[in-house]
């Protein structure tokens, strides 16, 4: 059966998983829908196949049973890749928010910047040429990583000059300082984080 068993898995590898048409049988769960059809023209040929050998090592089984254990070796290794695709789309979801956030700082402190009456035009303009997504720390949410609490951990850039950073620290002072009691109590708790790599 150790023969029967490899040629089994063999032949249900390379055909089972070679069609991009969505899964139509009846009663199959949501997620599995972006897995080839368990019917497909290739997927019944290659059963076909398996039936016979199968049959052929030995008569006594049944061609039920052996429909039945190529659906549920089917049904595995469906549910294994929808598994696999979720964790992509998560991590995708997660890298998306990740740049937004990023996105979100930079123009709020340009804003800010521009707000400052007690900065002049130079310096607004000296530092306005820092104003790029790449000298934002990183942050990410903590409920993003499936915690209750939803709070902010903030990744310092260990390269970014500390003039930089200590002019980012008063503009988010300037922009905090201008945010009404509410929207204040609204913010998200930061804490700081490992450096981004």
């Amino acid at each position: 059966m150790t023969s029967t068993t490899s040629t089994l898995d063999a032949a249900a590898e390379d055909s089972f998983f070679d069609d991009d048409d969505h899964d139509d049988m009846q009663n199959e769960s949501e997620s599995l829908a972006h897995v080839p059809r368990y019917k497909s023209v290739e997927n019944v040929a290659t059963l076909e196949k398996i039936v016979k050998e199968v049959q052929g090592v030995n008569p006594s089984f049944q061609e039920s049973d052996i429909r039945a254990a190529a659906y549920r070796y089917y049904r595995t290794r469906a549910q294994q890749e929808s598994l696999v695709k979720r964790g992509k789309d998560i991590e995708r979801k997660q890298l998306r928010r990740k740049h937004e956030r990023i996105v979100r700082k930079r123009k709020e402190r340009e804003l800010a910047l521009v707000r400052n009456p007690k900065v002049t035009s130079e310096v607004k303009e000296k530092w306005m040429a820092v104003m790029k997504n790449e000298f934002m720390s990183s942050e990410d949410s903590t409920h993003d990583e499936g915690e209750d609490n939803d709070s902010i951990v903030v990744h310092p850039l260990p390269w970014r000059a500390e003039s930089v950073s200590n002019m980012f620290h008063k503009i988010d002072k300037f922009n905090n300082d201008r945010k009404s009691n509410h929207a204040k109590r609204m913010q998200k708790k930061r804490i700081d984080g490992s450096f981004s790599e």
